[in-house]
């Protein structure tokens, strides 16, 4: 169909406006809004703007692609919405910029309506995108997310001021106290709105899954896998994992991926119906979607997909009793496949699945070499400290019992590289598991760096996980040593 009766429409809906307003509404949009913005203003620039602006537009009611972008644009602004409303006022001014932003850049797409006798693809299209266009146009979630964020910041300042108060003037700190009921009363009210704002919002799903349909209707294959990843992710926010209706989506979405050949899609959607599986106790699952992604990406020339999906496999499979010589053998075959693709980080990942395999069937001598195999190879190559810092965890506690001199070096490396990486599931253990040793020898003289680094690291890079760990080592310290014992090794 000509593009021409198109671009003269847009070309009177821009009216006098001017390439330069054009461009400085593209340098504050999502990238694909850009991009049509600049070509947009480039045509205007052109000699014979009508004919340049047709050819910008060429396919582009009609394309399906033009759709993922403004969807993209879309679905940007319903995910930080929704993040915002269920987070705490931490960093929020960002995600609202983001919010305010990706609406802009949507209000600012104009959508040509087709004329009359359009073929139906570009009715049903354009149709969508101007529901997409009345979605992004309301302004309520952002006005009341702003508002409950603010809510959240002055009472942070006024639970501080009352617990300040109390130790100084009883009086004042209840008159701050009062303030502070009234305003958490306020606070409700603002989440409540931002609630309900929020849940005019899910209509949103329902319009990405009609993108969807029309996209599978076209044969655009990559198209609807992508879309059905966003309509996955977008019901799942809405529901949450545990909903069936939830996981359906994410098992279309991932046989969608495999049709399509696209292998990060696959992953991704693969990674969620795992967590599923692991929480039902169904490990062949896992396996199972390991297996056919590994298989995806192998086809598809991704080596670095192939290798960790196998080693999820792996590490599936010696969960299974009647699979786990199935599980030795793929391992070594993915050593020699990680190690033939010369990439270092590939076959350090391998190893150390190895270690951890042959840990988990319970041969401890066979751990033991896979790990220290690991450990000198990073001696000529720094590259995978992630890895080096599992193998050091791992060795460390398979020595412990006897040769705790190895041990306190390899998980002093751990807890090196844990603290360096800021990587809690890598310092966390390694530094509880020296205090722990030293404590069972009662050789407190180690205990006390130690015990008042993870005072200050555990919640830096644990957060309130770290948190608890440290108040855990210290009870089962107080337990062991006693109060007086215990404070006095903290105070050094």
């Amino acid at each position: 169909m000509s593009t021409e009766p198109r671009a003269r429409r847009v070309l009177d809906a821009l009216g006098g406006t001017s390439p330069e307003a054009l461009r400085a509404a593209a340098r504050v949009s999502p990238a694909p809004i850009q991009t049509m913005l600049e070509a947009v203003a480039d045509a205007l620039d052109s000699a014979d703007p009508e004919a340049a602006l047709g050819a910008v537009m060429q396919g582009s009611a009609a394309d399906t692609t033009e759709a993922q972008k403004l969807l993209g644009a879309l679905s940007a602004l319903l995910g930080t919405q929704l993040d915002t409303i269920t987070a705490t006022a931490v960093a929020a001014e960002e995600p609202l910029a983001q919010v305010e932003a990706a609406r802009r850049a949507l209000l600012a797409a104009k959508v040509p309506t087709p004329p009359e006798g359009a073929p139906e693809a570009d009715v049903a299209l354009a149709a969508l995108l101007a529901r997409a266009l009345d979605i992004a146009g309301d302004e309520a979630p952002v006005r009341a997310v702003r508002s409950a964020l603010a809510e959240s910041r002055s009472l942070a300042a006024i639970a501080k001021d009352v617990l300040d108060g109390a130790r100084r003037d009883p009086e004042r700190a209840a008159h701050a106290a009062a303030t502070l009921e009234a305003r958490v009363r306020g606070l409700e009210r603002a989440l409540a709105d931002a609630e309900t704002a929020a849940a005019g919002l899910a209509r949103v799903p329902a319009l990405v899954a009609e993108f969807r349909a029309l996209a599978e209707a076209r044969g655009e294959l990559g198209a609807v896998a992508e879309l059905a990843l966003v309509e996955a992710g977008l019901q799942e926010r809405l529901h949450g994992l545990g909903d069936t209706g939830v996981q359906a989506r994410w098992q279309a979405t991932f046989d969608a991926a495999v049709r399509a050949g696209q292998v990060p899609l696959a992953r991704a959607a693969a990674q969620r119906l795992q967590m599923v599986a692991i929480e039902r106790g169904d490990i062949a699952r896992v396996a199972v979607l390991a297996h056919r992604t590994a298989d995806l990406a192998r086809d598809h020339g991704d080596v670095r997909a192939e290798v960790f999906a196998r080693l999820e496999e792996v590490m599936a499979l010696a969960r299974l009793p009647e699979h786990r010589d199935d599980a030795k053998m793929l391992v070594a075959e993915v050593i020699t496949r990680a190690e033939a693709s010369g990439e270092a980080l590939l076959a350090a990942r391998a190893r150390l699945t190895r270690g951890q395999l042959l840990e988990h069937l319970g041969d401890a001598a066979g751990a033991r070499a896979a790990y220290r195999a690991l450990l000198a190879a990073a001696k000529a190559d720094s590259s995978y400290p992630r890895e080096v810092g599992r193998a050091a965890l791992h060795l460390g506690r398979l020595e412990l019992a006897d040769q705790p001199a190895r041990a306190r070096k390899d998980l002093g490396l751990a807890q090196v590289l844990g603290r360096r990486m800021g990587e809690w599931l890598l310092y966390g253990p390694a530094v509880v598991a020296l205090i722990e040793h030293y404590t069972e020898h009662d050789d407190r003289a180690p205990v006390g760096p130690l015990l008042r680094e993870l005072a200050v690291e555990a919640p830096r890079i644990g957060g309130a996980d770290g948190q608890r760990a440290f108040e855990h080592v210290v009870g089962e310290l107080v337990k062991r040593w006693g109060r007086p014992a215990v404070d006095a090794v903290l105070a050094g």
